[in-house]
């Protein structure tokens, strides 16, 4: 368990020496203490938050596997010694955790493994406090364009680009929220990132064009399905709900679907879809089948 070694990383820069510093944490051990929770916050920040060309640079995905279970592990060892878990270690770790889906679901491919990446990428937009917001409202919009959900992805992507607008001119103000108001499970922030996701000028614009384009469409919808009719459907995690919380893809779990493993709540049928794909349980690792 060497801390300190990992906050010394920390101050010496992200890049490589950050993915050094979760690779420290996660080989000895991370001390189930909130005296530590602001190098936890730097680092899940610091992970999260890179921009698509240090994610290239980076071994990304490896690095925030790691770091899910560094925190998954401390916030363990909290509840067997308090009983609880602090809400900010707790957000941490489910952003993380997710992220971690994300990526996997990602890496696998296929059919439906891009399905259940869409949602996860749904989700993600309720952590944008600690993920940069244009990064999900672009990663989640991305995906829901390659989708053909057009409707769903001109309403994210608008954002986006209202955001890498708000973050050229350093004004918050510029940003309506009307269009996500009742979206119950997407909080506003008035924080904005420190720079762009999309460091290329270019790349921002081909998204800014695609935006404009889908504008004059008149067959696309430019604003989200009431809470009532996005039920069962990509929009429904857009929304807060009273049902169980899926732990692999974040959305609503209706009672039927219902699946019950591993200190877990999960949909059954997207919970046997990953673990066919990976093998392995998606909340504590443990090896697993399918059991439809």
């Amino acid at each position: 368990m060497r801390p300190s070694v990992c906050m010394q990383l920390l101050d010496e820069g992200g890049g490589r020496r950050l993915d050094e510093g979760v690779r420290t944490l996660f080989k000895y051990g991370a001390p189930a203490s909130l005296q530590y929770m602001d190098m936890y916050r730097d680092v899940t920040k610091g992970v999260l938050g890179r921009n698509r060309v240090q994610e290239e640079e980076a071994e990304q995905a490896r690095t925030v596997e790691c770091l899910r279970d560094v925190l998954y592990k401390v916030s363990t060892a909290l509840k067997g010694s308090s009983g609880g878990v602090d809400p900010e270690l707790e957000q941490l770790l489910m952003a993380t955790h997710y992220a971690n889906l994300f990526n996997k679901c990602q890496t696998e491919g296929g059919r439906d493994m891009a399905e259940l990446a869409t949602k996860i990428s749904i989700t993600l937009l309720r952590y944008n406090t600690v993920i940069p917001s244009d990064k999900v409202f672009y990663q989640a919009g991305m995906i829901c364009k390659e989708q053909n959900q057009t409707n769903l992805a001109f309403v994210l992507l608008n954002r986006y680009v209202d955001l890498t607008e708000a973050i050229e001119e350093g004004d918050a103000g510029m940003i309506d929220n009307a269009d996500f108001s009742a979206a119950t499970n997407v909080p506003f922030t008035d924080v904005l990132p420190k720079g762009q996701y999309l460091p290329e000028e270019s790349e921002r614009e081909g998204v800014r064009d695609w935006v404009l384009s889908v504008c004059m469409d008149a067959s696309v919808d430019a604003a989200l399905p009431p809470e009532g009719q996005a039920q069962g459907t990509i929009y429904a995690g857009l929304y807060a709900s009273d049902l169980a919380t899926c732990i692999v893809t974040g959305f609503p779990v209706a009672k039927r679907d219902e699946m019950q493993v591993n200190n877990s709540v999960a949909n059954k049928r997207d919970w046997n879809l990953l673990v066919s794909k990976t093998k392995a349980c998606p909340w504590t690792g443990k090896a697993e089948s399918p059991a439809w």
